[in-house]
C-alpha cells in the first residue's frame, strides 16, 4: 500500500467510527471507557479526526461496543450478510467483552474499598 493511501485511510476509518458511535448517541468517552483498556475521549477524538492510527484489535473492540460488522469500519468493504461463523465470532468477542467489562468493574469496586 502506498504511504500516500495511508493517512487517507485512516481519515475514513475515523469517520465511519465517528458516523456509527453518533447513531448510538454515544459519546466518545462512552466508547473510550468500554475499551480494554479504557482511552481517553481525547485519544478518542485522535482516533476519529485521523490523527492517531487505530490498531486492528482496537477497532474489533469498537465494532463490538458499536453493534456494528467490523466491515462497516473500513471503507470500501463490501457489505454483505454474516455468516454462520462470522455471527458465532462477534457472539464470542461479545461475550469476551462483557466479562473483561465485569472482571475491570470488580477490580474498580475493590480498589474502592481500599
Amino acid at each position: 500500500m502506498p504511504n500516500d493511501y495511508v493517512e487517507p485511510l485512516y481519515l475514513e476509518i475515523g469517520a465511519l467510527v465517528r458516523s456509527a458511535r453518533e447513531a448510538l448517541g454515544l459519546t466518545q468517552t462512552d466508547v473510550g471507557q468500554k475499551l480494554v483498556p479504557p482511552v481517553t475521549r481525547a485519544a478518542m477524538a485522535n482516533m476519529e479526526c485521523g490523527n492517531q492510527r487505530i490498531m486492528l484489535h482496537v477497532l474489533v473492540q469498537i465494532s463490538v461496543i458499536l453493534g456494528v460488522p467490523l466491515t462497516e469500519l473500513l471503507p470500501g468493504m463490501p457489505q454483505k450478510r454474516a455468516t454462520s461463523y462470522e455471527s458465532r465470532r462477534v457472539r464470542s468477542l461479545e461475550r469476551q467483552n462483557a466479562a473483561l467489562q465485569r472482571t475491570i468493574s470488580r477490580a474498580r469496586a475493590e480498589l474502592e474499598k481500599t
